[in-house]
């Protein structure tokens, strides 16, 4: 009833079988007047409608039950939910990000010919780039820049310089659809003319020199074999290994696992009058470190093996006597390994990479270096131990 500017309820009607009218039936009058949700019309405008996360109960809205999705229209929220009859997100927040860069900060050159002499190889090093960020309800978009006129949407990208230079990598992440939660952060790369086999190999020379100066000649006869390029194996002396600790502990080690592991074990189970030859070996790796002097420098990391050889009698009193020889042979590839340095004097702590840039360039060439020598072995009288005698 528009005059009453309100819906009014008459109760049943007829229509007509044209359908092109209806009528109210006999006895039908008004029944109730009102209006859905929002009380009555006006005489302009629409019907009311319940807001999202509400309902229509009676004339009124009220809060839906539970708390079913919803959209509050707002970018900067997630996991939107109705929430006593308002819908509502939990904040996205973007608290921080870190920039992070590892790789060989160095590219290569050309010689004056233009043929290339170079090392590292490949000629443009590539850098490996990390993004983190520490997020709350943040679908995290990056963007890096690196100073080369390119850039990258990964998180984690690699890139390749192509030239010597100074360059700052930015990162800028963003919350996605929230452009207001974004941070940024950055790191400088300096990219370095890289060396020539000609400069690596005058640096190992003149290394070798120092060394003969200060008496080691061992280390610089090992380095100088290197520079040969023969390959050939190279015989160190026993009598120069032995002078050092490292080498004199890995063959005490070795004489007690014989002692425990062999000869005790034997005798122990030895019958009186019985006499038995045991063989067997024993392998001990060996470390140095700067502060163990020239052998460092001449060997590294080596192995020794003990091959051992005895005789061991029980008399008839229970004497026991032991004899045999200990042969110690010691081994260690003279060789480089990518990712390692060593600190030299004069020239700061030299990649092991750049001597393996030699000897892909056929400028050096690995050996193996080796070394041998005996032990005699004697039961002490009385029972006291055993000797060894080189």
């Amino acid at each position: 009833d528009h005059d009453l500017a309100s819906f009014v309820a008459i109760g049943s009607a007829t229509v007509s079988e044209d359908g092109s009218s209806i009528t109210s039936d006999l006895g039908a009058g008004v029944i109730k007047a009102g209006w859905h949700c929002g009380g009555n019309p006006n005489t302009t405008g629409s019907a009311g409608t319940c807001p999202t996360c509400k309902k229509c109960q009676g004339a009124s809205c009220v809060p839906v039950a539970g708390t079913p999705a919803c959209d509050d229209k707002d970018g900067c929220t997630a996991n939107d939910r109705c929430q006593n009859g308002a819908c509502k997100g939990d904040p996205i927040r973007l608290n921080s990000v870190e920039a992070g860069v590892s790789g060989e900060r160095r590219v290569s050159a050309k010689s004056a010919s233009g043929k290339i002499d170079e090392c590292p190889l490949p000629r443009n090093p590539s850098f490996s780039f990390s993004a983190a960020t520490q997020q709350e309800n943040c679908v995290p978009r990056y963007n890096w820049t690196f100073g080369d006129g390119t850039s990258s949407t990964v998180q984690n990208p690699t890139h390749e310089f192509r030239a010597v230079g100074t360059y700052q990598v930015s990162l800028v992440v963003q919350c996605e659809g929230c452009a207001i939660q974004q941070k940024s952060d950055s790191v400088s790369i300096q990219v370095e003319e890289g060396r020539t086999y000609s400069s690596i190999e005058a640096d190992y020379r003149t290394m070798a020199t120092n060394a003969r100066f200060i008496g080691w000649d061992v280390a610089a006869g090992n380095l100088e074999h290197f520079l040969g390029a023969s390959g050939n194996p190279l015989v160190l002396n026993s009598g120069w290994l032995l002078g050092y600790g490292a080498i004199t502990d890995a063959v005490a080690v070795n004489q007690g696992r014989f002692i425990d592991n062999n000869l005790a074990p034997t005798i122990a189970g030895l019958a009186p009058g019985q006499s038995v030859q045991v063989v067997d070996h024993w392998d001990r790796q060996i470390s140095t470190n700067p502060f163990s002097g020239e052998i460092f420098y001449a060997s590294g990391s080596s192995t020794l093996t003990s091959t051992g050889t005895f005789t061991i009698s029980k008399a008839a009193d229970g004497t026991v006597t032991v004899t045999g020889t200990v042969v110690h042979d010691w081994r260690d590839p003279y060789d480089w390994h990518d990712g390692l340095t060593a600190p030299i004097p004069g020239f700061g702590n030299v990649p092991d990479a750049d001597a393996n840039c030699l000897v892909a360039a056929g400028r050096a060439k690995t050996f193996n270096m080796t070394s041998s020598w005996q032990q005699r072995v004697n039961s002490a009288p009385g029972g006291g131990g055993y000797t060894w005698s080189n």
